[in-house]
């Protein structure tokens, strides 16, 4: 099976497990999202790229939280779907690479089968963990003092740091 076969297989099936695991079709391709609580949302980004002869995924979660949402504003560039913070999905599992490959379908179930397993063991528990609004102020704060876990990125607005001095608690 070719490679740009193997890329719309995988779309294809990587779809059909998200929504089964409940989670909501987003408006860009390979975005899918699932609120956790009533503030905040779980985004699971992941686009089957072709790399020479094989197709590489490097999924990756973000998170993002209502109340902080309204407090900082909008993102600039706005995004498709808003988060103030993401990693490599890879990161929450101790994988050793921000990338899964796969050069057949036998292998691409496999490499499904662990990306799922990653999202489900690792991503999620990091999105629960950072997703609630003192954890999301604690992690945007993280962000200014360059102390952020490994891999995660945050992305923070022109009223992000007056949000962050107005709400944080001191870290210890």
């Amino acid at each position: 099976m070719s490679s740009e076969s193997l890329v719309t297989k995988a779309k294809k099936s990587l779809r059909e497990r998200m929504l089964a695991m409940g989670y909501i079709e987003g408006r860009t391709d390979s975005i899918f999202s699932l609120p956790l609580g009533s503030d905040s949302t779980i985004y699971f980004m992941c686009h089957p790229r072709r790399r020479a002869d094989d197709v590489a995924l490097s999924p990756m979660i973000a998170i993002e939280n209502a109340t902080l949402r309204a407090l900082i504003g909008e993102d600039e560039p706005k995004q498709f779907e808003p988060r103030f913070a993401h990693v490599f999905l890879s990161y929450t599992v101790n994988h050793p690479y921000t990338f899964w490959d796969f050069r057949s379908e036998f292998e691409m179930e496999r490499v499904l089968d662990d990306i799922m397993d990653a999202l489900n063991s690792g991503g999620i528990a990091f999105a629960r963990y950072w997703a609630p609004f003192e954890r999301a102020i604690e992690l945007l704060k993280l962000g200014y003092e360059h102390d952020l876990p490994p891999g995660v990125m945050v992305h923070p607005t022109a009223t992000t740091r007056e949000v962050v001095e107005r709400y944080s608690k001191p870290l210890h």
